[in-house]
């Protein structure tokens, strides 16, 4: 197929009404949100779709990947933005959909990290105790021996 300005255009609607980014990545909900995205341009007569999850998923990536460089390059170029288009603006709001997805995702990581470390701690921690009192039970019992051995040891024979 081949893409045309009113084909990202329609994309990128029906991307930012179906927001496929709540979904995690590489999950079942992100996979039929992508889906019902090709089954609604499917039903467009014009201009027409033949497409897949896959091509509409690269079709995205490239557009963002394209947008986001020229922003960079004219953000550093002047400080004066040009006009934006409409798929200019569309792009702006699902690329910042899906950095605010990565965020989420990032901070979650963070989260499961600091949960996980704390746990590490608290296990060494439980350890630690668990050998001091084994060590502790050892001293005792062997202390107790010793003096069992001295009372057997010097206690006299009784003979009647």
């Amino acid at each position: 197929m081949e893409w045309t300005a009113a084909h990202d255009v329609l994309l990128c609607r029906e991307m930012l009404a179906m927001n496929p980014f709540k979904a995690k990545r590489k999950t079942i909900q992100r996979t039929k949100m992508w889906e019902t995205i090709v089954h609604h341009l499917e039903q467009i007569e014009e201009p027409s779709f033949k497409v897949t999850v896959r091509s509409i998923r690269d079709r995205y990536t490239l557009l963002a990947k394209k947008f986001r460089k020229r922003m960079t390059s004219e953000q550093k170029a002047s400080g004066i933005s040009p006009e934006m288009s409409e798929l200019d603006v569309l792009m702006e709001e699902l690329t910042g959909l899906e950095d605010l997805s990565e965020e989420e995702k990032v901070n979650e990581n963070e989260e499961k990290n600091r949960k996980a470390e704390q746990d590490r701690a608290k296990a060494l921690d439980m350890r630690k105790k668990a050998w001091r009192n084994f060590r502790k039970q050892q001293a005792e019992s062997s202390s107790r021996k010793k003096i069992n051995q001295r009372k057997r040891q010097g206690a006299p024979l009784v003979i009647p």
